[in-house]
Order: C-alpha cells, then sequence, then structure tokens
C-alpha cells in the first residue's frame, strides 16, 4: 500500500483475507496540530489497522521539511495487538527502525478464545459499504 491506502479499512482488510501478514507502506505524513504528548492520529491509525486486522504494519514516513511542507516523520513497525514495537520516533531526522517480527504469531486472528476478527465477520451487514 501507500500512504493515505492505509486510511481505508476495506483496502487494508482485503491483504489480510489473502493471507498477508505484514503490511508495508512508505508515506508523506504531513505534520498537522495536535495536542501535546499526543501521536500523530496518521500512527494511530496504523496502529488501528494493526490491531484490527491482528497483522504486523511498518510504515516508512518522511522527515525534515520540503517545499515549505514539514513531515511527521512518523516512521514506525507495530505488531499484531496494535502496539509499535519499533518508532515511532516523531522529529526532524532521518532514523532506521527494525524489528523481529514473528510472522507465524499474525496467522492467529483470534483476540481472545471466542472472539476471531476473520471469522466472526458479518460481511452481509455491511454490503453497503461496497455501494456508493
Amino acid at each position: 500500500m501507500i500512504c493515505y491506502d492505509l486510511d481505508f479499512p476495506e483496502w487494508v482488510r482485503l491483504p489480510v483475507l489473502a493471507g498477508a501478514r505484514l503490511l508495508c507502506a512508505p508515506a508523506n505524513w504531513p505534520a498537522l496540530p495536535r495536542p501535546e504528548r499526543e501521536r500523530p492520529m496518521e500512527v494511530v491509525r496504523a496502529q488501528a489497522a494493526a490491531a484490527i486486522n491482528r497483522m504486523f504494519v511498518a510504515v516508512c514516513d518522511r522527515a525534515n521539511a520540503e517545499r515549505g511542507v514539514e513531515w511527521v516523520g512518523g516512521s514506525v513497525i507495530i505488531d499484531p495487538d496494535g502496539w509499535p514495537i519499533a518508532g515511532p520516533e516523531p522529529g526532524d531526522h532521518e532514523i532506521i527502525i527494525a524489528a523481529d517480527c514473528d510472522l507465524a504469531s499474525a496467522a492467529d486472528k483470534r483476540i481472545s478464545e471466542r472472539n476471531d476478527v476473520l471469522t466472526d465477520r458479518r460481511p452481509a451487514l455491511y454490503g453497503g459499504v461496497t455501494s456508493a
């Protein structure tokens, strides 16, 4: 995926349904105002995508400024529970992040012994998502 694609839950779900355990995306996240000590909303959305789909998500974001645009610098690797395991370290400098990702753990789509993010889906209830 690329950048803004991560904002569409239906689009993120497709690779999961095809068996993906790791989703990688380059990003150009512009730095927008946010409350002090809060993560950029783009990082929060990537965390949600990882947790909702029980998969790893890795984002490579821009840093510094270019043509008057400040960038988040929010590169992050997120585990299937939605928690960052590397990054983000927002700022105005380039970084390299890395993390061990046990991809086998992302094959398990259960969030509890009674809940599974894939088998509990009820597509008939949200068919209207595709009609617009």
